[in-house]
């Protein structure tokens, strides 16, 4: 702890002592040198070059893929042993001609039937509250519920 006030003492110190060297960059004196230029800006180009650049390109036919059997013929599902197996094994399953995936259907025709299941309970509901209040009203037909159309109920 008693060495941090000297420590920051030491380093404002030292700011101070550089702030005040001279910087050694001048105006005056790119300004001379840019004067002192020489007036053939091509003399740099006349120099032989020092150094040299060799391309070698990869022959192009080291990048194209092996030759290919095509002699073989089609590869049947599963790969020649796999096929070669189920023949063996018993009669060939073929492949069908067309697939349908008919979960997307079964969930629309799941959710069209609680849709409807839904919406039958809900009348059913209603029309147990309408009769609810006609028996009500029936009983009672001074209340202010009464009173009211039944369209507006």
């Amino acid at each position: 702890m008693r060495l941090l006030p000297a420590l920051v003492a030491a380093l404002v110190s030292t700011d101070i002592a550089h702030a005040q060297e001279p910087l050694p960059v001048s105006v005056a004196r790119i300004r001379e040198a840019l004067a002192n230029a020489p007036t053939d800006p091509f003399i740099n180009l006349r120099t032989p070059a020092q150094f040299r650049v060799s391309i070698v390109e990869r022959p192009r036919f080291f990048d194209l893929p092996p030759a290919s059997d095509w002699r073989g013929g089609p590869i049947p599902p599963g790969g020649l042993y796999a096929y070669e197996q189920r023949q063996q094994i018993g009669p060939s399953l073929a492949q069908p001609l067309i697939s349908i995936d008919v979960l997307p259907i079964a969930s629309l025709l799941a959710a069209s039937v609680r849709s409807a299941s839904r919406a039958r309970a809900l009348e059913a509901a209603r029309n147990e509250v309408r009769r609810e209040i006609a028996m009500y009203c029936a009983a009672q037909p001074a209340v202010q519920i009464c009173s009211t159309s039944a369209a507006i109920r």
